[in-house]
């Protein structure tokens, strides 16, 4: 039977990947990324784009908290049942991923590796684990929107066209690697910003599901789209600040 790792933190998006790659028929293995940097993380963020700017991030974070909670009747619409996916638990836990000792991947003989939310892999994990292919999926269509909030950010850029996800592989990047697939969608007026990320996911999985076969057979190749290549605008995306986000809503009527 195919394996495959999921190197992920513990989240709506990861669980909805592990059940859906799961239920296709492949033996899945988790190794959860438990972060416990938030304050180092925090401290590095204002070092780079001030108090302020970090400040206004956190005060649109307690927002985005009120947002999820008035969206989990569109979330379950999108995932379907939460409880489908209580049954799975990580098979390893580590605070960084590039501090873990992956050899054993190799041992089990895995024969493909899936990223989810996890930090930048450090060019020492990506070559202890080289032989086996490794992918991410990206929420944002690359190279345009990297880093976070890609959909959301399309949105409020008035660039709707470039809505969507990145089904791409690995490199010590920011969502740099070789692009696999990039998968356009048109979100529902009952969308915001809590469900684009799940939507986005949940549509790169039924991409991911039909390429699998060719990306382990080496058998894939960069789709190039009309939308975007390597010449376009790229750049990454942070968390909106509040002002951001009003600013976006009030504009356009991104949620």
């Amino acid at each position: 039977m195919t394996k495959i790792a999921v190197l992920g933190r513990d989240s709506i998006s990861t669980r909805l990947l592990i059940y859906r790659i799961s239920e296709a028929g492949y033996n899945v293995i988790w190794h959860e990324e438990r972060r416990d940097d938030r304050v180092e993380l925090m401290r590095r963020r204002m070092q780079k784009f001030g108090v302020t700017f970090v400040l206004s991030q956190l005060i649109f974070q307690i927002l985005q908290r009120v947002i999820f909670k008035f969206s989990e009747s569109r979330v379950k619409e999108i995932v379907g049942d939460f409880r489908r996916f209580e049954r799975f638990s990580p098979d390893n836990v580590d605070t960084n991923i590039n501090e873990a000792n992956l050899s054993y991947l190799l041992d089990k003989k895995v024969d493909l590796i899936i990223l989810s939310g996890t930090r930048i892999l450090s060019p020492k994990t990506l070559s202890l684990i080289e032989p086996i292919r490794i992918i991410n999926i990206h929420a944002g269509i690359t190279p345009k929107y990297r880093g976070v909030h890609g959909g959301y950010w399309s949105l409020a850029n008035h660039d709707r066209e470039n809505f969507g996800a990145t089904i791409h592989f690995v490199d010590t990047g920011v969502d740099t690697g070789g692009v696999i697939s990039h998968v356009r969608l048109v979100p529902t007026k009952k969308d915001n910003f809590s469900t684009y990320p799940l939507l986005q996911q949940a549509s790169a999985i039924d991409e991911l599901l039909d390429l699998i076969s060719e990306i382990l057979h080496g058998e894939s190749e960069i789709r190039h789209t009309v939308h975007v290549d390597e010449t376009s605008a790229s750049k990454v995306w942070t968390h909106p600040t509040i002002f951001q986000y009003l600013s976006g809503y009030l504009k356009y009527g991104v949620k």
